[in-house]
Protein backbone atom coordinates (compact mmCIF):
# COMPACT_ATOMS: atom_id res chain seq x y z
CA UNK A 1 0.00 0.00 0.00
CA UNK A 2 1.33 3.46 -0.87
CA UNK A 3 0.78 6.93 0.59
CA UNK A 4 -2.09 7.27 -1.88
CA UNK A 5 -4.06 4.37 -0.36
CA UNK A 6 -7.73 4.81 0.47
CA UNK A 7 -8.66 4.98 4.14
CA UNK A 8 -10.78 2.68 6.26
CA UNK A 9 -14.04 3.09 8.13
CA UNK A 10 -13.84 3.89 11.84
CA UNK A 11 -16.67 3.57 14.35
CA UNK A 12 -16.71 4.57 18.02
CA UNK A 13 -19.56 3.17 20.11
CA UNK A 14 -20.32 4.64 23.54
CA UNK A 15 -16.68 5.35 24.33
CA UNK A 16 -15.93 6.36 27.90
CA UNK A 17 -12.74 6.66 29.92
CA UNK A 18 -11.63 7.92 33.30
CA UNK A 19 -8.81 7.24 35.76
CA UNK A 20 -11.36 5.76 38.16
CA UNK A 21 -15.09 5.13 38.45
CA UNK A 22 -15.70 8.45 40.17
CA UNK A 23 -13.83 10.56 37.61
CA UNK A 24 -14.62 10.24 33.90
CA UNK A 25 -12.92 12.42 31.29
CA UNK A 26 -15.10 11.32 28.36
CA UNK A 27 -18.37 9.41 28.27
CA UNK A 28 -20.88 8.06 25.76
CA UNK A 29 -18.98 9.21 22.67
CA UNK A 30 -20.30 7.63 19.49
CA UNK A 31 -19.66 8.45 15.82
CA UNK A 32 -18.86 6.78 12.52
CA UNK A 33 -16.54 7.79 9.68
CA UNK A 34 -16.52 6.53 6.12
CA UNK A 35 -13.28 5.67 4.36
CA UNK A 36 -11.54 8.89 3.31
CA UNK A 37 -13.43 11.17 5.71
CA UNK A 38 -11.52 14.00 7.38
CA UNK A 39 -12.76 14.63 10.92
CA UNK A 40 -11.91 17.79 12.85
CA UNK A 41 -12.52 17.53 16.60
CA UNK A 42 -12.76 20.92 18.30
CA UNK A 43 -13.64 22.12 21.77
CA UNK A 44 -12.27 24.09 24.71
CA UNK A 45 -9.29 22.97 26.78
CA UNK A 46 -10.25 20.11 29.06
CA UNK A 47 -13.15 18.98 26.87
CA UNK A 48 -11.67 15.48 26.45
CA UNK A 49 -10.31 15.73 22.90
CA UNK A 50 -6.89 14.18 23.55
CA UNK A 51 -8.37 11.48 25.78
CA UNK A 52 -10.74 10.54 22.96
CA UNK A 53 -7.88 10.33 20.47
CA UNK A 54 -5.94 8.05 22.81
CA UNK A 55 -8.90 5.67 22.94
CA UNK A 56 -9.15 5.73 19.14
CA UNK A 57 -5.54 4.66 18.56
CA UNK A 58 -5.36 2.26 21.52
CA UNK A 59 -3.26 4.52 23.67
CA UNK A 60 -5.95 4.00 26.33
CA UNK A 61 -8.34 1.12 26.83
CA UNK A 62 -11.87 2.56 27.07
CA UNK A 63 -13.63 1.81 30.33
CA UNK A 64 -16.85 1.60 28.30
CA UNK A 65 -17.57 1.08 24.63
CA UNK A 66 -15.49 -0.09 21.69
CA UNK A 67 -13.61 1.24 18.65
CA UNK A 68 -13.90 -0.55 15.31
CA UNK A 69 -11.84 -0.25 12.13
CA UNK A 70 -13.68 -1.89 9.24
CA UNK A 71 -15.83 -3.81 11.77
CA UNK A 72 -12.82 -5.15 13.72
CA UNK A 73 -12.54 -4.19 17.40
CA UNK A 74 -9.07 -2.69 17.72
CA UNK A 75 -8.74 -3.96 21.29
CA UNK A 76 -9.30 -7.51 20.10
CA UNK A 77 -6.45 -7.22 17.59
CA UNK A 78 -2.71 -7.60 18.26
CA UNK A 79 -0.97 -4.25 18.85
CA UNK A 80 1.19 -4.83 15.77
CA UNK A 81 -1.91 -5.21 13.59
CA UNK A 82 -3.41 -2.00 14.96
CA UNK A 83 -0.13 -0.17 14.24
CA UNK A 84 -0.39 -1.34 10.64
CA UNK A 85 -3.85 0.18 10.39
CA UNK A 86 -3.55 3.43 12.39
CA UNK A 87 -0.76 6.01 12.22
CA UNK A 88 -0.44 8.62 14.97
CA UNK A 89 1.18 12.06 15.15
CA UNK A 90 1.20 13.31 18.75
CA UNK A 91 1.23 16.88 19.99
CA UNK A 92 4.44 16.38 21.96
CA UNK A 93 7.39 16.90 19.63
CA UNK A 94 10.85 15.57 20.57
CA UNK A 95 13.20 18.50 21.22
CA UNK A 96 16.45 16.63 20.56
CA UNK A 97 16.11 13.58 18.34
CA UNK A 98 19.63 12.36 17.38
CA UNK A 99 18.56 10.79 14.09
CA UNK A 100 18.45 11.93 10.50
CA UNK A 101 15.17 12.73 8.80
CA UNK A 102 15.41 9.49 6.81
CA UNK A 103 16.00 7.52 10.02
CA UNK A 104 12.92 9.06 11.63
CA UNK A 105 10.72 8.30 8.63
CA UNK A 106 12.00 4.72 8.48
CA UNK A 107 10.78 4.25 12.06
CA UNK A 108 7.30 4.23 10.60
CA UNK A 109 8.18 0.83 9.13
CA UNK A 110 8.64 -0.83 12.55
CA UNK A 111 5.13 -2.40 12.60
CA UNK A 112 6.02 -4.24 9.39
CA UNK A 113 9.43 -5.58 10.46
CA UNK A 114 9.90 -9.30 11.01
CA UNK A 115 11.95 -10.20 14.05
CA UNK A 116 15.30 -8.42 14.25
CA UNK A 117 15.71 -8.09 10.50
CA UNK A 118 17.08 -4.82 9.18
CA UNK A 119 15.31 -2.45 6.82
CA UNK A 120 14.25 -4.07 3.57
CA UNK A 121 14.17 -2.55 0.10
CA UNK A 122 10.39 -2.27 0.51
CA UNK A 123 10.89 -0.31 3.76
CA UNK A 124 13.28 2.12 2.10
CA UNK A 125 10.93 2.49 -0.87
CA UNK A 126 7.99 3.39 1.41
CA UNK A 127 10.15 5.87 3.35
CA UNK A 128 11.33 7.49 0.11
CA UNK A 129 7.74 7.66 -1.13
CA UNK A 130 6.66 9.41 2.09
CA UNK A 131 9.57 11.87 1.89
CA UNK A 132 8.67 12.65 -1.70
CA UNK A 133 4.96 13.03 -0.84
CA UNK A 134 5.85 15.73 1.70
CA UNK A 135 8.64 17.35 -0.34
CA UNK A 136 11.28 16.39 2.20
CA UNK A 137 13.84 14.63 0.00
CA UNK A 138 16.30 17.52 0.30
CA UNK A 139 16.24 17.18 4.09
CA UNK A 140 16.67 13.41 4.29
CA UNK A 141 20.25 13.61 5.58
CA UNK A 142 19.63 16.46 8.02
CA UNK A 143 19.52 15.77 11.76
CA UNK A 144 15.93 15.99 12.98
CA UNK A 145 16.80 18.36 15.86
CA UNK A 146 18.14 21.00 13.42
CA UNK A 147 14.81 21.42 11.62
CA UNK A 148 12.23 24.17 12.05
CA UNK A 149 8.92 23.42 13.77
CA UNK A 150 7.07 23.15 10.48
CA UNK A 151 9.71 20.86 9.00
CA UNK A 152 9.64 18.61 12.07
CA UNK A 153 5.87 18.31 11.86
CA UNK A 154 6.06 17.31 8.20
CA UNK A 155 8.71 14.68 9.03
CA UNK A 156 6.49 13.17 11.74
CA UNK A 157 3.59 13.04 9.31
CA UNK A 158 5.90 11.39 6.75
CA UNK A 159 6.82 8.81 9.40
CA UNK A 160 3.11 8.08 9.91
CA UNK A 161 2.57 7.76 6.14
CA UNK A 162 5.53 5.38 5.79
CA UNK A 163 3.67 3.20 8.26
CA UNK A 164 1.12 2.54 5.46
CA UNK A 165 -1.95 3.11 7.65
CA UNK A 166 -5.52 3.39 6.49
CA UNK A 167 -6.22 5.94 9.25
CA UNK A 168 -4.01 8.74 10.54
CA UNK A 169 -4.75 10.46 13.86
CA UNK A 170 -3.17 13.81 14.76
CA UNK A 171 -3.31 15.75 18.03
CA UNK A 172 -3.11 19.49 17.31
CA UNK A 173 -0.89 19.17 14.22
CA UNK A 174 -0.76 22.97 13.75
CA UNK A 175 0.13 23.77 17.37
CA UNK A 176 3.08 26.20 17.78
CA UNK A 177 3.38 26.72 14.02
CA UNK A 178 3.26 30.07 12.24
CA UNK A 179 0.41 30.86 9.86
CA UNK A 180 2.26 29.72 6.73
CA UNK A 181 3.15 26.34 8.21
CA UNK A 182 -0.36 25.91 9.62
CA UNK A 183 -1.80 26.38 6.14
CA UNK A 184 0.77 24.01 4.64
CA UNK A 185 -0.07 21.26 7.13
CA UNK A 186 -3.83 21.65 6.62
CA UNK A 187 -3.42 21.61 2.83
CA UNK A 188 -1.29 18.47 3.13
CA UNK A 189 -3.82 16.68 5.33
CA UNK A 190 -6.63 17.67 2.97
CA UNK A 191 -4.75 16.11 0.05
CA UNK A 192 -4.46 12.67 1.66
CA UNK A 193 -6.86 9.94 0.61
CA UNK A 194 -6.60 8.30 4.02
CA UNK A 195 -9.18 8.64 6.77
CA UNK A 196 -7.85 11.55 8.87
CA UNK A 197 -8.83 12.50 12.42
CA UNK A 198 -7.34 15.65 13.94
CA UNK A 199 -7.94 17.86 16.94
CA UNK A 200 -7.65 21.53 16.02
CA UNK A 201 -7.93 24.78 17.97
CA UNK A 202 -8.42 27.05 14.96
CA UNK A 203 -12.07 26.84 13.88
CA UNK A 204 -11.40 28.44 10.51
CA UNK A 205 -8.65 25.93 9.70
CA UNK A 206 -10.92 23.11 10.88
CA UNK A 207 -13.77 24.33 8.66
CA UNK A 208 -11.48 24.38 5.62
CA UNK A 209 -10.00 20.96 6.38
CA UNK A 210 -12.93 18.84 7.54
CA UNK A 211 -15.55 16.81 5.72
CA UNK A 212 -16.94 15.88 9.15
CA UNK A 213 -16.70 17.82 12.40
CA UNK A 214 -17.29 17.10 16.07
CA UNK A 215 -17.71 19.45 19.02
CA UNK A 216 -16.48 18.25 22.40
CA UNK A 217 -17.67 19.81 25.65
CA UNK A 218 -17.34 18.52 29.21
CA UNK A 219 -16.27 15.07 28.05
CA UNK A 220 -19.16 14.57 25.64
CA UNK A 221 -19.55 14.94 21.90
CA UNK A 222 -22.23 17.60 21.69
CA UNK A 223 -22.43 17.66 17.87
CA UNK A 224 -21.22 15.52 14.98
CA UNK A 225 -21.86 15.66 11.26
CA UNK A 226 -20.86 17.51 8.09
CA UNK A 227 -18.68 20.49 9.02
CA UNK A 228 -21.13 22.99 7.51
CA UNK A 229 -23.92 21.79 9.82
CA UNK A 230 -21.78 21.46 12.97
CA UNK A 231 -19.90 24.75 12.72
CA UNK A 232 -22.77 27.15 13.27
CA UNK A 233 -22.78 30.41 15.18
CA UNK A 234 -25.04 29.09 17.93
CA UNK A 235 -23.20 25.82 18.45
CA UNK A 236 -19.73 27.40 18.48
CA UNK A 237 -20.90 30.20 20.78
CA UNK A 238 -22.36 27.69 23.22
CA UNK A 239 -19.31 25.43 23.14
CA UNK A 240 -16.68 28.12 23.67
CA UNK A 241 -18.65 30.72 25.65
CA UNK A 242 -17.88 33.50 23.18
CA UNK A 243 -19.76 35.43 20.51
CA UNK A 244 -19.28 33.82 17.11
CA UNK A 245 -20.25 35.44 13.84
CA UNK A 246 -20.07 33.96 10.35
CA UNK A 247 -18.19 36.12 7.87
CA UNK A 248 -20.57 36.49 4.92
CA UNK A 249 -17.88 37.56 2.48
CA UNK A 250 -16.15 34.14 2.46
CA UNK A 251 -17.26 30.56 1.99
CA UNK A 252 -15.99 29.54 5.42
CA UNK A 253 -14.77 31.75 8.22
CA UNK A 254 -15.80 33.00 11.63
CA UNK A 255 -14.95 35.95 13.87
CA UNK A 256 -14.89 35.66 17.64
CA UNK A 257 -15.37 38.10 20.52
CA UNK A 258 -15.93 37.80 24.25
CA UNK A 259 -19.53 37.33 25.28
CA UNK A 260 -21.05 40.02 27.47
CA UNK A 261 -20.73 39.22 31.16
Amino acid sequence: MSCDAIGSRLTARDIGWGPNAAHTLIEKVSFSLDAGDRLAIVGPNGAGKTTLLRCLYRGLVPTTGSVYVDDEDIHALPARKVAQKIGVVLQEMPADFPFTVKDVVLMGRIPWRVGLAGWTDADRQQADHALEHLNLQHLSSRTFSTLSGGEKQRVLIARALAQQPQIIILDEPTNHLDIRHQLEIVDLLSSLKLTVIATLHDINLAADFATKAALMQDGRMSAFGPARTVFTEDRLSGTFGVKVRKRPEVTSGFTFSLAAS
